[in-house]
């Protein structure tokens, strides 16, 4: 038998969420990766703006590193020459404010219109883990580059601004769920320590979601060849977001926020930042309904129901259910309904881990600055055809070590100042999530019992047990 988590359709992109009580606490990153991901080596060294570089500008190269090396350390494992027409071209490797990004320097102006050539190596560490090829030994760089007709534009000219919307997150929790055709659901933990209501068969809907401000912050009326070579943050309060290249920095708050979004040339150190923006006071944030009726119909062969938690407050009480709604009375084909037969101890039946996840981490590109965004998909299985492919359950909280918490996630203020190399520690802003700069994956999760179900624990890892045992 197969367990997989069932999420709701909501086509808005997913965000981290921190569920209280009998909903998910995520107290660990915990990834889903092989041991390549701690490997320390980068798998690719890539120009960004090699179809047109300001003649007073520098040459962008953006990488994909693992491991938790600084930049700094691997500018000597870097062999780069630079040569226009056969001639070498003078210039150094230099590390920027942005994690994974590095530049090229040329020791004097670039030649308006010109070609040039780029040769060379990235030497990553000999020595993969046992029983893998994580990356090449020598990850080889050959490309060319444009020189731009003129100088990189002045910061000034650009036109910066932030834009607020309502990201609606459905919430999965034990107790606003209405089940059909047999599901009883069970708090259990997935891969990145969080715990999540799971069902055998059948299927769950929620009746409550949360709406979260989502702010993204705009750029326009500066020329390609200068956006380029700029890395953009938003500021909230006092505190600096991570900056990031190539994507609008994006921040998810649960309440009213005040943001404005900064933009520095990593040729000249130029910076410049909009006005100071508040949003969300006229915005309907917070937790409200959801009508699941129109996905029980589609997804229910039997009538719905609902059911009472058992007293751990871990899972659905087979012995305590009713019908959904209440005035849908009693009569009828009843096949759909909770499977209480057999034992009546109220304990749920298990078939090993479940496969189904929540889905966490950022957004791909514009997304927040922790990661970029998720997909806006949650996991299901192969048989849960009919089921909704978009959207996911969220997390409102830190997805970083200790129990959930309202507060940033994983990607951390970057520097109070405008120097180049790694974020500074500044802290993000109380109860936001940023995406956008991908993190290197922690060591694992340590995740603590529920406080209101350690007294539950042991006992129902024990029948847990014994029940997988039964149904094998």
């Amino acid at each position: 038998m197969h367990r997989s988590i069932r999420a709701l359709s909501v086509s808005l992109p997913l965000v981290v969420a921190a569920l209280p009580a009998n909903e998910a606490e995520a107290c660990g990153p915990g990834p889903d990766v092989d041991a390549c991901w701690y490997a320390d080596e980068w798998a690719e060294l890539v120009p960004v703006n090699a179809a047109a570089i300001p003649i007073d500008g520098v040459l962008v190269l953006q990488g994909a590193q693992t491991g938790n090396s600084p930049d700094a350390e691997w500018l000597a494992a870097i062999e780069l020459t630079v040569t226009r027409d056969g001639q070498p071209i003078a210039g150094a490797l230099e590390t920027t404010e942005v994690d994974d990004v590095l530049v090229w320097r040329p020791a004097a102006p670039l030649v308006p219109g010109a070609t040039y050539q780029v040769t060379g190596s990235l030497d990553n560490p000999d020595g993969d883990p046992e029983g893998y090829e994580c990356g090449p030994d020598l990850l080889p760089l050959a490309f060319e580059f444009h020189a731009d007709a003129g100088p990189a534009a002045s910061l000034a000219s650009a036109t910066l601004s932030t834009e607020a919307s309502v990201l609606v997150i459905p919430r999965l929790v034990l107790d606003e769920l209405v089940c059909c055709d047999g599901a009883m659901p069970v708090l259990e933990q997935n891969e990145d320590c969080a715990y999540v209501p799971e069902w055998d068969h059948g299927d769950c809907v929620t009746t409550l979601a949360r709406g979260r401000l989502q702010v993204v912050g705009k750029v326009a009326d500066l020329p390609a060849s200068t956006l380029s070579m700029t890395s953009r943050r938003m500021v909230v309060g006092g505190s600096q977001m991570l900056p990031i290249l190539g994507a609008e920095p994006t921040v998810v708050y649960d309440d009213p926020t005040c943001t404005r979004v900064k933009l520095r040339n990593l040729a000249n150190g130029e910076t410049v930042q909009s006005e100071e923006t508040c949003h969300g006071e006229d915005l309907p944030l917070g937790d409200q309904p959801v009508d699941p009726a129109p996905q029980l119909a589609e997804l229910c062969q039997g009538p719905p129901y609902v059911c009472e938690l058992h007293e751990s407050e871990l899972w659905w009480n087979p012995s305590a259910c009713s019908p959904w709604p209440e005035d849908a009375g009693t009569t009828g084909d009843t096949t759909g309904e909770p499977e209480t037969g057999g034992d009546t101890t109220g304990e749920p039946e298990t078939s090993g881990p479940g496969t189904g996840a929540t889905e966490t981490s950022g957004e791909t590109t514009g997304g927040p600055e922790t990661g970029g965004p998720g997909t806006g998909e949650t996991e299901t299985d192969g048989a849960s055809s009919g089921l909704p492919t978009t959207g996911g359950a969220g997390t409102d909280g830190p997805t970083t070590g200790g129990a959930a918490t309202e507060g940033p996630t994983t990607g951390g203020a970057g520097t109070d100042g405008d120097a180049t190399g790694a974020p500074g520690t500044t802290g993000d802003s109380q109860g936001s999530d940023t995406q956008g700069q991908d993190d290197t994956a922690g060591s694992g999760c340590g995740c603590a019992a529920r406080p209101e179900a350690e007294g539950f624990v042991l006992a129902g890892l024990f029948l847990l047990t014994r029940r997988r045992r039964r149904t094998h």
